[in-house]
């Protein structure tokens, strides 16, 4: 062999392992970033079928009583559902959540292992609910592969928070509160100022208009608004295309529930019920009252008697007498003009006993309110006012000998406005703490405070746990919660920015410096109000 062969045959393995060494220090450096950005790929899905579990929960919840239920219990259509376990749910009807999530506990996903817990079970538990649920639920996502470094393990539960823990570990069910907190739901304000506008409030200072018209009547419904506006004839949803018109004929009133509208309308009688298609009068009598029962609605029609109504199985009736005092939530409190005074009863059963606390020579109150659970309230949260002759209890207990005229909540916390005494906040069942000398018009609670109007004070005031508020000085007509915990995060975004008219429309780039010009202004208002 030629001396020249030989540099070849070395030049070329040189040059071999020269290449070699680059694609072990290409590798050294790609691997890592391919394995943290699948990692970062997994964690970012985790989080978000976390979400989805929660809203899932929330919108189940609104169905069946007030109760969650198992994952599996709320799909119908993959191999591990049970199908939906509300008791007569039409087959035809949405699940609430997709087959890849409906699965037994624990499952895999994506690199990461998902947890539904059962934290308590209710004490009592209606025929007409699913026979699955839970007053209380965890729901834990974890890396698969537990390197005690990252990625995250998340975990919510049924008030939204979504808590973390930086190195992978499974977080307890009940959730620690200490834990860090990552999110937790953006609850908002529909504030009418009339002329104006309808505005929204986040909750963190920031306004944006969503109509500029005048509206006359609005309400919440899932994680949206409907409304009619001054000069504007029909019923309108406000949608990402804006606010679509959902009714010819205005309504007077609107009766939100979870997979439908019910409305009375001014040139119509009865009831009319909206399925997302199309309007059908459903009863031709005049209601006195309209409660809803998860996605059931229980209306007095004087002396028509008392009836429920569920759009699969139609009108069922309750009870012949004309009731003096309805109030439904999971149970149902009637006067039924019997004699025999306010009864309990739970909603499957006409027969179950009153209540021990209303006997029948107490006065009927003029309002029952439940609110959210507060561990130091028991195990019920129901507020009665008994008007002047009684005062607020909670539960079986006179809590104050005042008689108020609006009853609210705060972060699990009765509140309660008093004629010449302002609003008051009964916290850890022992005593009343005063928000304010004026006496509230109006409040909305949404989840962590509290919007107010006054009559003797300008603008919206905000309550919340470290005090109060203006969060703008414009005189408002009225103020609705809307529940974002219930909704896409994502509806801010869509809202951000947008103008109430068509794209097309030349008006769009004057709608938009007018929104940026009065957004900017509240703002400015809010803080020179602190």
């Amino acid at each position: 062999m030629s001396y020249h062969r030989v540099d070849r045959v070395c030049l070329a393995r040189a040059e071999l392992l020269i290449l070699i060494g680059f694609a072990a220090l290409g590798a050294a450096i790609l691997v890592p970033k391919l394995l943290r950005a699948d990692l970062a790929s997994d964690e970012a899905q985790a989080l978000a079928d976390t979400r989805t579990v929660y809203l899932a929960e929330e919108t189940y919840a609104a169905a069946n009583l007030g109760y969650y239920s198992n994952v599996t219990n709320l799909c119908r259509s993959g191999p591990e559902c049970r199908g939906i376990g509300i008791p007569g749910y039409p087959a035809t009807a949405p699940e609430f959540l997709s087959a890849d999530l409906g699965r037994f506990s624990p499952f895999t996903k994506d690199g990461y292992d998902h947890v539904w817990t059962r934290d308590r079970s209710p004490d009592y538990l209606p025929a007409s609910a699913d026979p699955h649920s839970v007053s209380s639920y965890c729901y834990n996502t974890f890396p698969t592969t537990f390197t005690g470094q990252w990625p995250r393990s998340f975990s919510v539960d049924g008030s939204g928070r979504i808590y973390y823990d930086d190195y992978g570990g499974a977080i307890t069910c009940p959730i620690d509160y200490t834990a860090p907190l990552l999110e937790e739901p953006r609850p908002a304000l529909a504030v009418d100022f009339g002329r104006r506008g309808l505005w929204r409030y986040d909750g963190n200072d920031e306004w944006i208009q969503l109509e500029r018209s005048n509206p006359v009547l609005v309400r919440a419904w899932r994680e949206t608004l409907l409304a009619t506006f001054t000069g504007r004839q029909g019923l309108y949803l406000l949608d990402d295309a804006g606010w679509t018109r959902i009714a010819n004929r205005t309504a007077i009133d609107v009766v939100p529930i979870v997979d439908a509208v019910v409305a009375r309308f001014r040139s119509e009688p009865g009831l009319w019920y909206w399925d997302e298609k199309q309007w059908t009068q459903v009863s031709s009598w005049e209601p006195e009252a309209i409660e809803v029962v998860g996605n059931k609605l229980l209306v007095d029609f004087g002396a028509e008697g008392l009836w429920f109504f569920w759009k699969p199985l139609g009108w069922t009736k309750f009870s012949d007498q004309n009731p003096s005092f309805v109030h439904a939530g999971r149970d149902l409190f009637a006067d039924l003009a019997d004699g025999q005074g306010l009864q309990w009863f739970y909603i499957d059963d006409l027969h179950e006993g009153r209540v021990s606390w209303h006997a029948s020579n107490e006065p009927t109150p003029e309002a029952i309110f439940e609110f959210p659970r507060n561990p130091n309230y028991g195990s019920r949260n129901i507020a009665t006012d008994r008007g002047v002759a009684g005062g607020i209890w909670l539960n079986s207990t006179q809590v104050t000998s005042w008689d108020p005229y609006l009853v609210s909540h705060l972060d699990g916390d009765l509140l309660a406005a008093f004629r010449g005494r302002g609003l008051y906040r009964f916290e850890d069942e022992t005593s009343w703490v005063e928000l304010s000398t004026s006496e509230p018009t109006e409040l909305a609670p949404a989840d962590t405070y509290v919007g107010a109007l006054f009559d003797d004070l300008r603008g919206v005031r905000r309550f919340d746990d470290s005090g109060s508020q203006q969060i703008t000085l414009w005189q408002a007509e009225s103020v609705t919660a809307v529940d974002l915990a219930t909704a896409s995060q994502t509806w801010q975004l869509r809202r951000a920015g947008r103008c109430p008219v068509p794209a097309s429309d030349r008006r769009k780039d004057s709608c938009r410096r007018l929104v940026g010009r009065a957004t900017s202004r509240m703002r400015r208002e809010s803080q020179r109000a602190r």
